[in-house]
């Protein structure tokens, strides 16, 4: 196994490696990377080319502030503008104009991402965008890294291969597909609303033509004026006419007076207290063993800076079988690629942001995989002080640990219910679920004060529904 092959294998999680340089084996370790991945969504690109149909740069301006928005996109544009200097808004929209065009080569989920061709800041970050997306991405560089910006480099890992020079690599061919994917995709785009597609152009016909009213000239003769018989004079049609009766009387009865029982004024009687709900039977209680068994609607997640280097780790709740998770947008405000660590299952999965809210300090982010939803609070039984509650997190790096303990208190946090709940929850906690004792969710812990009980928050079911009910 070559050198190029041990340092993507060896990368688990995330890899984004810059090969410089040219060895006695470069080509054949190139062909033997090729077979050796073949089957896990790989890819070698040789060459990108910028878009140059008309009806695809439309469509692609269309997709600009969406590529802005986008979690990928945001954190490619600011290493951007760090790295090259005087940014303009037009060379900005061209260069997310040709890496929007260059990710229809993206298909799937994972995968390796190897490219060989020239490399300039729109291929070096075209790649970088492959590594957020969740790539293992591996840029070979045979004549040296050229002129990159430093800023650019530090996102990639070194590997020196021998002397810098010029080598030609045989297409790759993936034959899985037919088409050769060693350039950019050909891909049909309808054109926009409003304007009318290419017509096939037309072969030309001769065809006699069609009699217009007067023969064609012979000779010296003249033409003859068609003639048609007078149009028939249209009838009048007489109309019946209207029959028209009087309006009978309608005979009503009189009706009884309604007879009506006085009721005696509703006495008002004391508020019931602030701890207690209201006339509402109590719900099914669980022990804390049967809620543990939820734990596997919690996940815990890996938010990575830096290739390699885990800097934050924290707690989501799966919302929908679809993949749909909900956790903290604090576990994913800095991080360049996001992984996933689900129950009983060893392999990682990586993740991207679906939706966020920076105040409310909440995110949705989404896998690929079928996971087993958390059951929601649906009623209308409000939280209340000294409710019992459990808690299901990474609590202190320990996947899914479950404790128990009750709601101390009810507060307001950025215009939205809050809660405040003695279960133990340490570093690690932040996006786990905060459940009632019959094992439905009614919070997400988005903190806590170390050293201190009774102090962790969360945000309750009231504030957060209106963020995830089109996740449900």
């Amino acid at each position: 196994m070559n050198e190029l092959i041990d340092k993507l294998e060896q990368a688990s999680r995330d890899c984004f490696l810059r090969a410089v340089g040219v060895n006695n084996s470069y080509v054949s370790d190139v062909l033997a990377l090729d077979d050796h991945f073949r089957e896990r969504n790989y890819l070698r690109i040789d060459e990108l080319v910028p878009p140059r149909d008309p009806a695809d740069l439309d469509s692609l301006r269309v997709l600009t502030e969406d590529f802005r928005d986008s979690f990928e996109g945001e954190r490619v544009l600011k290493l951007y503008a760090k790295s090259v200097p005087a940014v303009n808004p037009t060379i900005e929209n061209n260069l997310i104009i040709n890496l929007l065009h260059w990710q229809k080569l993206l298909t799937g989920l994972g995968g390796v991402l190897v490219y060989g061709g020239k490399t300039g800041y729109k291929e070096y970050l075209f790649c970088y965008l492959a590594y957020l997306m969740g790539r293992k991405v591996l840029m070979l560089m045979p004549s040296g890294e050229g002129k990159l910006a430093p800023q650019l480099l530090e996102r990639s890992a070194l590997l020196t291969l021998g002397e810098p020079r010029q080598v030609a690599l045989p297409p790759y061919a993936d034959p899985l597909r037919p088409q050769q994917r060693t350039g950019n995709p050909t891909v049909h785009i309808p054109p926009p609303l409003g304007r009318r597609p290419p017509q096939p152009p037309y072969q030309q016909v001769n065809r006699q033509p069609a009699f217009q009213g007067r023969p064609p000239m012979q000779g010296t003769t003249r033409p003859v004026p068609p003639t048609f018989p007078p149009p028939r004079p249209v009838q009048p049609r007489s109309q019946p006419p209207i029959r028209t009766s009087r309006p009978r009387p309608v005979q009503t009865r009189p009706q009884p007076p309604i007879q009506t029982c006085p009721r005696p004024p509703i006495q008002p009687g004391p508020l019931p207290p602030r701890t207690a709900p209201i006339n509402q039977p109590p719900p099914v209680t669980l022990s804390l063993r049967e809620v543990s068994r939820l734990s596997a609607s919690v996940v815990m997640i890996d938010s990575l800076e830096f290739p390699g280097n885990s800097t934050i780790r924290g707690s989501g709740i799966v919302l929908d079988r679809n993949g749909f998770i909900l956790t903290s947008f604090g576990l994913i405000r800095n991080s360049m690629q996001i992984t996933v660590l689900v129950e009983n299952d060893s392999m990682p999965y990586h993740a991207r942001v679906i939706k966020y809210h920076d105040q409310h300090d909440l995110a949705v982010i989404k896998i690929d995989r079928p996971l087993e939803p958390m059951p929601i609070y649906r009623g209308t039984r409000e939280l209340y002080i000294h409710q019992n509650i459990f808690f299901i997190g990474s609590s202190g790096g320990a996947f899914n640990t479950t404790s128990e303990g009750t709601i101390t208190d009810i507060r307001r946090y950025y215009d939205i219910s809050a809660i405040q709940f003695s279960a133990k929850a340490f570093a690690g906690s932040s996006g786990g679920a905060v459940l009632n004792t019959s094992g439905e969710l009614i919070g997400m812990c988005y903190g806590s004060a170390h050293g201190l009980h009774a102090v962790n928050m969360a945000i309750s079911i009231r504030g957060l529904l209106p963020f995830i009910n089109g996740f449900l």
